[in-house]
């Protein structure tokens, strides 16, 4: 396993900490210190597991200005130079009118199989303003870095209003203490930049937040990599007692954050496939990321992607992932303890599964090359889609819904298919959809309810389902799949309806199967109505409610009635079990089953 030198690290850190911005009050009269100096430090660490690997760390820091500063310059380059640790006291009560570093210089060398050398540069750091760890301005004039021959990076300016170093270093090492939350960083902007590559050139947009919020770890990351170390079993693994130390500190680490909702200015990338030499771009608009919660990842909304490349040209107007909520795997590893281990995440695993919200789209656009028909371009387009996930039963969520609007499709011109060259021989070449699902369980009632789902083309038809099936315990969420699927066995039907409503469909298709058939279309249905009348007649009996719907079926077919309504029901309050509904001798004999349903139906 690669191992980064703690000088980098600890560079890393420190410059993650004065990017975080603080408010104070004024300094007294200026004492300044100018000291020009090159701090060459070089810190290689090998990890035989790695074959030999190495990564060395250089760190340039040429002059450090402070003006009335609680350090001295050389304490502030001792901690940015691999000491960081030694000194996060001093920091935390740092006090100064200004501290400025015109440029660090970080050079990370990797040797062994892959060799690197990547170098990072930030200019202008200022941190203004500073008293008791609190500053009042922080900003970085630029930041570039590049890997050899894979690109380079540059970013403009970052500035904040406000920093808190003593509680973002509590964050990170300790030393702080207190449970609640309280602002780090505050009016954060970072003016975007570009990344160059040998193939690609990106552009990057302006990101922007409000306030972001932190509370002290309950273990500092320091005592967690100390604890952890050599805590690995013989393939390398994490050892159950590692992860005792390790799976508590994240659950702490996402519990003990939160921010206002951050805003990025979009992507903007072109360049050339390094397999196909083929051109592409890709832009986005702005993208949205929810505000960080505890226990939460946040959501997050994107604009106006448009991507294209290889013959293919996307468009979306808006795609958007759902919340993540982690605190059901989260008090399943806490409730654990000191339980954890590889047999306890195999027999928990449905335990672990977060409940994901689910995601959205509007106004996607694709068009590409057509599979069916070489040399020629298809175009698929969907108005909206949406998939909502919510009230999760270990790991699995009880209430689904799903749809999508205006799904622009052409029909495929597949010559061994009938049903499809029926559909364009009635012109019908473009399928314009509608798809609707919700479903839900209902433990009280112990009911799982289709409330609908639905299929349509406005100018065609209007097909829809609704159902109820009863004895629906919680078992059926159970982790044991045996358990699982015994409740699943046995769950009984309820009650269903369906409704068919023709929109145009029968006056373009009959009229060719009337011409199959050798006669007008007229007679195509009375013919077929009739038929339809029979076999209802025949299957239910003469009774009130089966010439009910023997007559709604002939109105319908015969196109006097648009719409047809049946609904199916048990007879018995508790429900028929679907056991009995799928055995092969009532499947073989639906007849058998009448004395267990009813079957009624209307028209209009």
């Amino acid at each position: 396993m690669l191992k980064p030198s703690r000088v980098a690290l600890a560079a890393v850190i420190g410059l993650a900490a004065f990017s975080l911005p603080a408010l104070a009050d004024d300094a007294s009269a200026p004492d300044i210190t100018s000291v020009p100096m090159n701090s060459d430090v070089s810190a290689p660490t090998t990890d035989s597991s790695t074959g030999g690997v190495s990564v060395s760390a250089t760190l340039q820091i040429p002059t450090i200005t402070t003006v009335d500063s609680s350090m001295s310059e050389a304490a502030i380059r001792d901690a940015l130079s691999g000491n960081f640790a030694a000194h996060v006291k001093e920091l935390q009560s740092l006090t100064a009118t200004s501290i400025k570093i015109p440029e660090i210089d970080i050079t990370v060398v990797t040797t062994g199989d892959a060799p690197s050398t990547t170098n990072a540069t930030y200019k202008d750091i200022e941190l203004d303003n500073v008293k008791n760890g609190v500053a009042g301005g922080f900003s970085i004039g630029s930041s570039s870095s590049s890997q050899g021959s894979e690109g380079t990076a540059t970013f403009g300016k970052i500035a904040a209003s406000y920093l808190d170093v003593g509680a973002l270093l509590g964050f990170y090492f300790g030393g702080v203490s207190g449970t609640e939350m309280v602002p780090v960083q505050k009016n954060v902007t970072l003016e975007g930049g570009t990344f160059t590559g040998p193939n690609s050139k990106c552009t990057i947009g302006k990101e922007t937040l409000d306030e972001f919020d932190a509370r002290p770890l309950k273990m500092a990351l320091g005592q967690v990599i100390a604890a952890t170390q050599g805590l690995k079993d013989a393939e390398g693994k994490m050892s159950p007692e590692g992860a005792k130390i390790i799976v508590p500190f994240f659950i702490d680490l996402f519990e003990s954050l939160k921010s206002t909702p951050i805003t990025l200015g979009g992507f903007n990338c072109s360049g050339t496939s390094a397999d196909t030499n083929a051109p592409f771009q890709f832009s986005t608009g702005t993208i949205s990321i929810d505000g960080f919660a505890p226990g939460i990842i946040p959501g997050m909304s994107l604009n106006n992607l448009k991507v294209s490349g290889s013959g293919v040209d996307v468009t979306l107007d808006n795609a958007a992932i759902k919340p993540t909520d982690l605190s059901a795997p989260f008090a399943a590893l806490t409730a654990a303890g000191d339980l954890l281990s590889d047999d306890w995440f195999s027999a928990n695993a449905r335990k672990l599964i977060p409940a994901w919200g689910g995601f959205s789209l509007k106004g996607l656009d694709v068009t590409g090359p057509d599979p069916t028909s070489p040399g020629n371009q298809v175009n698929v387009k969907v108005g909206s889609f949406d998939l909502s996930l919510d009230k999760y039963v270990n790991g699995i969520p009880s209430a689904i819904s799903t749809s999508a609007t205006a799904v622009v499709a052409p029909v495929p011109n597949d010559p061994t298919d009938d049903g499809l060259q029926l559909l364009r021989q009635a012109g019908i070449t473009t399928a314009n959809l509608n798809f609707d699902f919700s479903a839900s369980w209902d433990k009280p009632t112990r009911t799982i309810a289709i409330d609908k789902l639905a299929l349509s083309d406005p100018e065609l038809f209007i097909s829809s389902m609704s159902m109820v099936l009863g004895n629906a315990s919680d078992t059926l969420f159970d982790a044991n799949n045996d358990t699982a699927t015994a409740a699943a066995q046995a769950l009984t039907f309820n009650s269903m309806h369906l409704t068919f409503t023709d929109r145009g469909a029968g006056d373009k298709i009959v009229p060719l199967l009337a011409q199959q058939q050798n006669t007008d279309a007229q007679t195509f249905r009375t013919a077929a109505a009739g038929q339809a009348a029979g076999a209802v007649l025949a299957l239910l009996g003469a009774t009130d409610d089966a010439n009910t719907l023997s007559q709604a079926v002939s109105a319908f077919v015969l196109g006097k009635a648009k719409t047809l309504d049946v609904t199916i029901k048990a007879k018995d309050s508790s429900g028929v079990p679907l056991a009995t509904l799928e055995d092969p001798q009532n499947q073989s004999d639906p007849t058998t089953l009448l004395a267990l349903l009813s079957v009624t139906g209307s028209s209009e």
